[in-house]
């Protein structure tokens, strides 16, 4: 199936078929599902690779992370993965620990993704006096 969605014919199938399988994979193999993702064109591996970093990063947070921080500042899946994962983790029982772990940088966008989604306002209080607390 990666196969074929990595090729033009795969090009027809819905964009939503490309994050199902991302996601999949990922839950197997993460860096094979993010190493296919980057062999997509954009508009299609962007959202795909995002839905493959937010299963790695549930199952394994610090090595996903790790993952991310390493990428080359040009690499385009930095900022978009990032973004995706704190509006997964806004949701997370768990997720002002998590938050107050960050680094200051991290910390800074996690605060502007958060301040920008529509949240319960009592959640997002939560999640915005975790994030300026440091």
């Amino acid at each position: 199936m990666a196969a074929f969605l990595a090729s033009p014919a795969g090009e027809q199938v819905p964009a939503q078929v490309y994050s199902i399988l991302a996601q999949s994979m990922a839950r197997k193999n993460p860096s094979e599902a993010l190493e296919w993702d980057s062999r997509l064109p954009e508009d299609r591996g962007l959202p795909a690779g995002s839905g493959a970093f937010f299963e790695w990063r549930r199952s394994q947070p610090e090595m996903a992370m790790q993952w991310l921080r390493e990428l080359p500042s040009t690499d385009a899946r930095r900022l978009p993965f990032f973004q995706n994962a704190i509006r997964w983790l806004a949701y997370d029982p768990e997720a002002a620990e998590q938050l107050a772990a960050m680094t200051p940088t991290d910390r800074a966008t996690a605060r502007s993704v958060i301040e920008t989604m529509s949240l319960p306002e009592d959640r997002r209080a939560r999640l915005l006096d975790v994030l300026r607390k440091r």
